[in-house]
């Protein structure tokens, strides 16, 4: 029976780490708040990662085929509908906007603020 109480202080001891430090005194008495301090903040860590990672590949992707329709699209109506005398008009822009997908990603979605959120306060 001591094994499972000393389980469940140890759980509560992480859930209580996820606190502020300045209340950490008050539980510490009762459950091992800091020594469980290490645990918590992985297992934030880990529940950004968990968040962030298929994500982001879920984001990128879509912003590449975004990019490549568009390529598609602008070279299929140069191919059928060339004016003469008319530079042509290219997708560079919408290629290079892939390369930031990353910080796309963390600033402008919910699943990335939720990522920098977690890891950021998991460390």
């Amino acid at each position: 029976m001591s094994y499972v109480r000393g389980a469940a202080a140890r759980i509560v001891g992480i859930a209580g780490a996820f606190l502020p430090v300045r209340h950490w005194h008050r539980l510490d008495a009762r459950f091992p708040v800091s020594e469980m301090a290490l645990v918590s903040a992985l297992l934030t860590f880990f529940a950004g990662a968990a968040i962030g990672i298929p994500g982001f590949f879920a984001h990128a992707s879509g912003q590449a085929s975004r990019a490549n329709d568009l390529m598609l699209a602008t070279a299929a109506t140069q191919v059928t509908n060339v004016p003469a005398g008319q530079p042509e008009v290219t997708t560079a822009f919408a290629q290079g906007l892939t390369a930031l997908s990353f910080f796309t990603f963390l600033l402008l979605t919910p699943a990335g603020w939720a990522t920098m959120y977690l890891c950021g306060s998991g460390c």
